[in-house]
């Protein structure tokens, strides 16, 4: 839901779903912004939120 929440509006979004003998991979991209790496590790840790203020660049 959050890559057609916060994805650019009216550009694709792609589900792909691949298997193979030992895993099922599920993948989701849209043509929003990038997560920043620095929160990458925050990305499964439930009800956790990325402040508005850490994502604005200092001018």
């Amino acid at each position: 839901m959050n890559a057609v929440k916060y994805g650019d509006p009216k550009t694709p979004l792609t589900v792909e779903l691949t298997a193979s003998e030992t895993e099922i991979t599920l993948s989701v991209h849209n043509e929003g912004k990038p997560i920043p790496t620095h929160h990458h590790s925050k990305l499964f840790t439930p009800f956790e939120r990325v402040s508005a203020k850490d994502e604005q660049k200092p001018l």
